[in-house]
């Protein structure tokens, strides 16, 4: 039994380690909901942002078109336009234009005659036809709408003649009466609202409707080529959005609609000379997986003074009862509780760990706004050099299988493809850098009225220094870095928004087969970035003209699977933990038919365990060449607990040592594992925080 003061210093001890805990958990709580919140306000006010130069884009889009269309009107009005003039304009280098068309009313006086220029990719091709446009159907709306309602900007709809899904812009001509004699209509490729939303905020959220409701772009294309309109479902969250659109909502603004409880948050957006209006939407989910929070301590910090709290509290309980009864049964009830405690702080912290980001990520390409920037000084070096303007190649990568070979050396296999508008550029290729092992062929190009598409197939191993420091916990970056095989010295691979429907999400795993399973590893995200390109930098080397264009890289987050890490590589060490507090309990001065107490054979049983460690231990070196590694940490700590217990054994032999000596070695016995544990613990907090 313990002294009276001793528990009294004991309690103390205990209440103050459950005040500091206390604190510490409140702190971690509050830091983490205040970090969130400055965090999700960032990442709104980004978004914001884009969706501003996403609706930019398309304002300054639509306005050139409409200057256009309303010059040519306007001279056809007053008898000043002749036909070189479309020429002239030379449409054909804005590849979201289809074309451009001058159509008169039926009954207008012949010689005038309907006539068409397509844009076919070099040039705007010219054609004449005769067919009359006030037939009251979906795809002469652009027609009708001008002729009869003054509305200049049609719904999406799919045209007949050329195949394809487009808007038109309309104006009407007149004569000197001032009636109106025919129209003027520039049709835009639909595909190209889904450029200008992808490169900025991604399309699978967002929507644009018309100042009638009539969907102009949603990610689910059905909306828009079925003409439907926002006010079909009445109780959708589009119509509800729409009708509230009067209320303190003059250009910009925020909303928060609760849907079945659940809070979506909407920006809108309405654009200012075309009548559009932009509804971004975001769940809660869609919030989250845009936030990286890269400050790990309050996570772990929360974890480790929760289970202290716990584990003080125990001890609080069993002081306070063991005034009564039997102290070294509670002291025994102490240590499994407060074992079992540091267990699973240890396993919350490995399983928090997985769901953190270890990884850097600022250098990602979500945009064209970080596009933009990470271009910058190339571009002002081009500008310094009189090289001639960037031009980039739209590129997109898919991912088939993945392997790993060794530790460090990965297969992939998968495809490239590069996206070239038509004329204005000749096949780049490709060059893989940073390939140990591998080939890339040119497998298909397929043609579109807009643009080519190069597809590239490539096998190849990649050799990679991934920080195995938290082995087996790992969390690594594999990527692709790519550029192009021409000699051009203004041609840069850029990400193809459009293909991924945007890349905001790093957390998604765009351009990975979804068949794709790497063994023992998980796939948490890819994004792209632009690294330096070490074939251009030897070769630009003692060159002043030269310009050193970046390489582009293809990055896959990977990180291990925590249940494989913990079965290989932490049970063996429980089992051993298992084995030593087993043999530690063998320690005693009462005689037994059954276990006996000797040293020698004490010495013997742990050298078989020491030995055991150390071969495991050189195989995982073999395996993971890396510096110091949280798992070897815990080796060490092995080898000291086995040098301890023979040490523990030998004072208890000789007998001389009160504290070791008493109740038959309780205190070592009961301390060691939790003891043991704590250390584990420190390390494990270092490495992950």
């Amino acid at each position: 039994m313990f002294s009276e003061k001793v528990r009294r210093k004991s309690l103390l001890f205990l209440y103050i380690l459950s005040f500091i805990s206390i604190m510490f958990v409140i702190l971690s709580i509050y830091t983490i909901i205040n970090d969130r919140q400055i965090r999700q306000n960032n990442i709104l006010n980004n978004q914001d942002s884009l969706i501003s130069s996403s609706a930019n884009l398309i304002s300054q889009k639509s306005q050139n078109i409409q200057n256009i269309v309303n010059k040519i009107a306007s001279d056809i009005t007053n008898h000043k336009f002749v036909v070189s003039d479309i020429e002239r304009l030379q449409l054909y280098k804005d590849k979201s234009i289809l074309g451009i068309g001058i159509v008169y009313v039926p009954d207008y006086p012949m010689p005038h005659q309907n006539i068409y220029w397509q844009n076919n990719g070099s040039l705007m091709e010219s054609s004449l036809y005769d067919y009359d446009y006030s037939i009251n159907i979906e795809q002469n709306q652009w027609y009708n709408n001008v002729i009869r309602d003054n509305k200049n900007w049609s719904r999406p709809y799919y045209d007949g003649a050329s195949k394809e899904f487009m808007v038109s812009y309309s104006v009407p001509f007149f004569d000197e009466q001032h009636q109106k004699i025919g129209v003027v209509a520039l049709d835009i490729d639909l595909t190209a609202i889904d450029e200008f939303v992808a490169s900025n905020l991604g399309s699978q959220y967002v929507t644009i409707i018309n100042s009638n409701g009539d969907y102009i772009y949603k990610y689910e294309k059905k909306y828009s080529l079925l003409g439907l309109n926002v006010q079909n479902n009445q109780s959708s969250l589009e119509n509800k959005l729409f009708l509230s659109l009067g209320q303190n909502c003059s250009q910009q603004c925020v909303r928060h609609v609760d849907n079945n409880g659940t809070d979506l948050t909407f920006l809108i957006y309405k654009l200012s000379n075309v009548p559009w209006i932009i509804l971004a939407e975001y769940t809660p989910d869609y919030l989250k997986s845009l936030d990286r929070p890269v400050n790990h301590a309050p996570y772990i910090t929360l974890v480790i003074f929760s289970y202290l709290l716990f584990i003080s509290l125990t001890w609080i309980f069993i002081t306070k009862i063991s005034f009564r009864k039997s102290t070294k049964k509670f002291l025994w009830t102490g240590s499994i509780i407060t074992s079992v405690l540091l267990v699973l702080c240890i396993s919350s912290i490995w399983l928090v760990s997985s769901n953190l980001y270890y990884v850097n990520t600022s250098d990602a390409i979500t945009d064209v706004q970080t596009l933009n920037v990470n271009l910058k000084n190339v571009e002002s070096e081009a500008s310094l050099k009189k090289i001639s303007p960037l031009v980039q190649i739209p590129t997109s990568i898919v991912i088939n299988s993945a392997k790993f070979l060794d530790s460090y050396e990965v297969n992939l296999h998968g495809n490239i493809m590069q996206r070239y508008s038509i004329g204005e550029s000749e096949l780049v290729g490709v060059r893989l850098n940073d390939s140990s092992n591998g080939n890339v062929k040119l497998i298909n190009i397929k043609h579109t009225p807009t643009y080519d598409i190069a597809t590239w197939a490539f096998d190849i191993n990649i050799r990679h220094s991934i920080d195995y420091s938290r082995y087996p916990f790992t969390h690594g970056n594999i990527w692709l870095s790519i550029a192009p095989s021409s000699n051009k010295e203004n041609i840069v691979l850029v990400p193809d928004f459009t293909f991924y429907s945007g890349l905001h999400d790093i957390n998604k795993a765009n351009g990975i087969n979804p068949q794709v399973v790497i063994p023992n590893w998980n796939i948490s995200g890819t994004y792209f970035s632009f690294m330096s390109d070490v074939i251009e930098m030897s070769d630009a080397v003692n060159n002043y003209r030269a310009l050193e264009l970046p390489a582009l890289r293809f990055n896959i987050l990977v990180n291990s699977n925590l249940a494989n890490g913990i079965i290989t590589t932490m049970v063996p060490f429980i089992v051993i933990l298992v084995i030593l507090f087993i043999t530690l309990l063998t320690i005693s001065r009462k005689p037994n038919d059954h276990i006996r107490f000797d040293v020698p054979r004490l010495i013997s049983a742990t050298t078989g365990m020491f030995f055991t460690l150390i071969f495991a231990h050189a195989t995982l070196r073999n395996k993971v060449l890396a510096d110091l590694m949280y798992i070897e940490y815990i080796y060490l700590v092995f080898y000291l607990a086995i040098l301890l217990l023979i040490a523990n054994a030998f004072y208890f032999a000789r007998r001389t040592n009160k504290f070791i000596m008493y109740g038959d070695n309780l205190f070592v016995k009961i301390a060691a594992i939790p003891s043991l544990l704590l250390v584990v613990l420190v390390i494990t907090a270092i490495f992950f925080i």
